[in-house]
């Protein structure tokens, strides 16, 4: 994907030049604005993980078949980002719309992801615990093995933050985490994710 998260704006191509050492053109805006774009700048769309994204790639193999962009048409439909170029705004890097459209497809028949929540009681050892406390809720699980690592090699089980019980040496009180994981109805109790 381009560097730098740009808002994807759409155009119109109004010209392209597609004659060898120029394959140059102009882009007009939804508010009429004309930007230049090179066909160098041309990269496919692809889905993302949440939306659609430029590919930093102007051939890809599809269905095992090697795929390059073809020459932009006057009047069709370009995703584009906006980019400061020596001469003022430019359209880099560029895109067709029909690969944008296709891309939303392709993530709007994704399943969505789990979400996860780890919950924490803490309480006097043999009293009621009170309202669970939401240590994380989230559906990117490396954020989750980042923020609560599992013990590994030579570390001691009670050496993971998320230990399920843990109650302190006096006997005077006691933690418990558990996790949930988002369903239709509400959330469910479900094993550690990280495991």
């Amino acid at each position: 994907m381009s560097e730098g998260v740009c808002e994807m704006e759409t155009g119109t191509v109004k010209f392209f030049n597609a004659q060898q050492g120029k394959r140059f053109g102009f882009v007009r805006t939804e508010s009429g604005e004309e930007l230049f774009f090179h066909f160098n700048d041309g990269e496919f769309i692809i889905p993302g993980k949440v939306q659609p994204e430029f590919s930093e790639k102007a051939q890809m193999t599809i269905k095992g078949q090697l795929r390059s962009l073809r020459d932009p048409q006057r009047d069709d439909i370009v995703i584009f980002n906006r980019k400061r170029g020596s001469g003022g705004w430019i359209a880099s890097p560029w895109g067709y719309k029909s690969h944008y459209e296709r891309a939303l497809e392709i993530i709007a028949k994704r399943s969505a992801p789990t979400i996860y929540r780890v919950l924490e009681t803490m309480n006097n050892l043999g009293k009621q615990p009170g309202e669970p406390k939401v240590l994380w809720e989230g559906s990117d699980l490396d954020d989750l093995f980042i923020r609560y690592p599992v013990p590994s090699g030579r570390q001691s089980p009670s050496a993971d933050p998320l230990l399920p019980y843990w109650s302190d040496t006096d006997n005077i009180f006691e933690v418990r985490r558990w996790f949930e994981r988002k369903t239709e109805v509400g959330w469910e109790q479900c094993p550690d994710p990280r495991w």
